[in-house]
């Protein structure tokens, strides 16, 4: 009847079992699928307590990957989490068991296991290359759990338990303790981020990398390259004094001057309508007018064509007003060989065809709006970007923008990350 139906419409899981329906708790999160750990009393599953740290948890096993494994790990590498939360449950579980075959299948070269890990089952670990355990003593079923001559990465000083418990010819590499060294530094230019890389002074492990913000231009005090004229509007030439970048800005047309009026008088400048394509103030990015009342315009192009860098504000400024950045026209970067790095605001909603096409060298494009849809995103936005690129978006909407992102071009080889 409807009330039954309205009563086992969702699970209600008490550590790790519906109290409704007696459900396991089953969930793949990041492409690993996690399945709660049980026992039976009186005839009914209760979720397995272990104590970890003096904490008392529901243990939960690592049973295999999901559809979307490949594209939650990055360089083949995959790190097994200590706990995990499901979507369904506010409870956070504890990761004590790999099940058997877990990994096998899986594309993947180098599994990290943590130190609450204390079983694993036969072939858990696939055809994995590299198996790192972060506990000081090896999981119960480790011996059968490897592929042949995977290479065993263990702490330091655990390196006999391990041979003792896999085999004393295993291929097992103890951990050290790293010592930090001078940082080598890279000096951050107007557009670049600087660094300095700290590495490990026995094995050269990068230890810590510190970003240091790009300094910005520093602009003269520009020099005329167009002449404006009574039909036409000139042109301002800025350059940076630090690496030689230019910029550039428009001169208003000259005022015509007649005998009956030799007076230079003020020109109101014609209003902008829908379809007019404009500067913004600054002189940096060109625009397509999309609503005059709402004052909405939508990114065409940079102005400066060798820009590495470029940020798409939510607001510009256009003969004096203020204009909201709503969209992003067709082609806006198409073609683009120089730039490195797109930034687009939150008040970004609207996104045309064919954006990135082309763009070989982009690393990194960060996604600052919440609003894009399936009807605001056009057909094929985002084809053309290669696994060069990286697109990082607001944390929240990771899983809806890979699905929305897919739908409208994006490659399988471009990673989708959170922030």
């Amino acid at each position: 009847n409807k009330q039954e139906e309205k009563v086992y419409a969702a699970h209600d899981y008490v550590n790790g079992v519906c109290n409704v329906c007696d459900a396991i708790w089953e969930e793949t999160i990041n492409g690993i699928t996690y399945q709660a750990i049980t026992e039976e009393v009186d005839g009914k599953p209760i979720g397995k307590l272990v104590t970890v740290s003096g904490k008392v948890q529901v243990a939960v096993r690592v049973t295999g990957t999901g559809e979307d494994f490949s594209e939650s790990i990055s360089d083949d590498k995959v790190t097994i989490p200590s706990e995990v939360t499901g979507s369904d449950t506010e409870q956070t579980f504890v990761v004590t068991e790999i099940s058997k075959n877990a990994f096998s299948g899986a594309d993947v070269t180098e599994i990290v296991v943590p130190d609450t890990i204390t079983e694993v089952g036969t072939g858990a670990f696939g055809e994995a290359e590299t198996i790192t355990f972060r506990g000081t003593e090896p999981p119960a079923g480790i011996k059968d759990a490897l592929s042949p001559n995977a290479t065993v990465n263990v702490p330091e000083g655990a390196k006999d338990s391990y041979l003792e418990a896999i085999d004393e010819n295993a291929n097992i590499v103890e951990a050290h303790t790293h010592i930090k060294g001078e940082g080598t530094r890279v000096e951050p230019t107007c557009e670049k981020k600087g660094s300095i890389t700290y590495k490990c002074t026995k094995c050269g492990e990068v230890l810590e990398v510190v970003e240091l913000d790009a300094t910005g231009h520093t602009w003269d005090a520009g020099k005329v390259t167009k002449e404006a004229t009574e039909t036409e509007e000139g042109e301002k030439t800025y350059t940076c004094t630090v690496c030689g970048e230019t910029k550039t800005e428009a001169i208003p047309k000259k005022q015509a001057v007649t005998p009956e009026s030799p007076k230079k008088e003020t020109v109101t400048p014609e209003p902008l309508k829908k379809g007019d394509v404009v500067r913004d103030d600054k002189g940096r990015a060109k625009y397509i007018v999309l609503d005059v009342v709402k004052k909405e315009v939508a990114y065409k192009e940079p102005v400066n064509k060798k820009a590495k860098n470029v940020s798409i504000s939510a607001t510009v400024k256009i003969k004096g007003v203020s204009y909201k950045v709503t969209g992003i026209a067709k082609n806006a970067f198409k073609g683009n060989k120089k730039v490195t790095k797109v930034t687009i605001s939150s008040k970004v909603k609207t996104i045309g065809k064919q954006v990135f096409y082309g763009c070989k060298k982009l690393k990194t494009i960060t996604i600052k709006s919440t609003k894009l849809t399936s009807k605001t995103v056009s057909k094929n936005a985002f084809k053309g970007l290669t696994k060069a690129t990286t697109m990082k978006v607001p944390k929240k909407k990771v899983k809806a923008y890979k699905k929305l992102f897919k739908s409208k071009g994006l490659s399988s080889k471009v990673k989708v990350k959170g922030y």
